[in-house]
């Protein structure tokens, strides 16, 4: 496989061979790369792909359900919807 000259520690060989030009359609992607794209500044996409398992656990657990990308309650704490109180990032 020819890969681009940016793609040579194991990290970005398998970002590139699996992921890198691929259309993505699903919503939970697409907040997962604009989370990923805004830790980037500064930072070398090495050090995003490296981090990238830490920050699926923080944004990727959503409590509201499937429909939400992300949701923080700020009520009582068991996860319910509260009208009001839930934020999203």
């Amino acid at each position: 496989m020819v890969r681009c000259d940016w793609a040579k520690k194991e990290v970005n060989v398998a970002y590139h061979d699996e992921e890198w030009g691929v259309p993505v359609h699903d919503e939970r992607t697409w907040f997962e790369f604009l989370i990923l794209e805004g830790a980037q500044a500064g930072l070398s996409w090495d050090t995003i792909l490296r981090k990238r398992a830490r920050y699926r656990e923080v944004f990727g657990i959503s409590v509201c359900g499937v429909d939400d990308l992300l949701c923080v309650d700020a009520g009582d704490g068991d996860g319910e919807r509260s009208s009001g109180e839930l934020f999203s990032v």
